[in-house]
């Protein structure tokens, strides 16, 4: 039986690939650090089911980091262009 080897990944794809790593750490964090913050902050605890207060950072945060991700993808797309 012989089997195809894959090809190597060229240096755009490593490149895209790392910005998406990159995207997705950076919304992971913020997911963290705000579940962590409202568990300290509110009381009871709850992370993001802790009432309107919690659910308005949560969604606050949310749309930060999707409007950075945002901006990662356009400039990665920007300079992979050239």
């Amino acid at each position: 039986m012989k089997f195809n080897r894959k090809r190597a990944l060229t240096p755009r794809e490593i490149r895209i690939l790392s910005l998406f790593g990159l995207a997705a750490l950076i919304v992971l964090s913020v997911w963290v650090g705000a579940n962590i913050w409202l568990s300290r902050t509110v009381p009871g605890g709850g992370g993001f089911f802790s009432g309107w207060a919690g659910a308005l950072l949560v969604f606050s945060l949310f749309l930060w980091g999707a409007g950075f991700l945002f901006l990662i993808l356009l400039f990665s797309r920007i300079i992979l262009e050239r």
